[in-house]
């Protein structure tokens, strides 16, 4: 009875929020040593696995960042999915680098995250004020 009680609980608790910032590859060495200029992003982040049917082969990228007038890049996170999950479908701006790349015929346009952090979104208006 305890055990169900304690499962029940633990499934009810809703997840942790995402810490309000985060380094994430700045201090890496593909980051440092890429030449795009460093500059910020701010967007919902969203999250879209590859299927479980598809090609295996090329490069994937399961992040993206949507910055408003369906304009959208790639988040590039060198394997470390759960770097960035915490953030999934958040407001965040994102330190990093755009850089443009073309891998089996096919053009990424990617975000090389540097670091992360929340934006806070704006209080809802008062309808009572009005």
């Amino acid at each position: 009875m305890i055990f169900a009680l304690a499962v029940t609980a633990t499934l009810l608790t809703p997840a942790a929020d995402p810490p309000a910032s985060k380094e994430l590859f700045a201090t890496e060495a593909w980051y440092k040593d890429e030449k795009a200029k460093e500059q910020t992003f701010t967007g919902v982040l969203q999250y879209a696995p590859r299927a479980k049917d598809a090609d295996g082969t090329g490069r994937f990228n399961a992040y993206r960042m949507e910055m408003g007038n369906k304009k959208y890049r790639e988040v590039y996170v060198a394997g470390n999915e759960a770097a960035l999950k915490p953030y999934v479908n958040c407001m965040v701006k994102i330190t990093g680098k755009a850089v443009d790349t073309e891998v089996e015929g096919t053009r990424h346009l990617e975000i090389r995250p540097g670091f992360i952090e929340l934006v806070p979104l704006p209080p809802k208006a008062d309808p009572k004020k009005d």
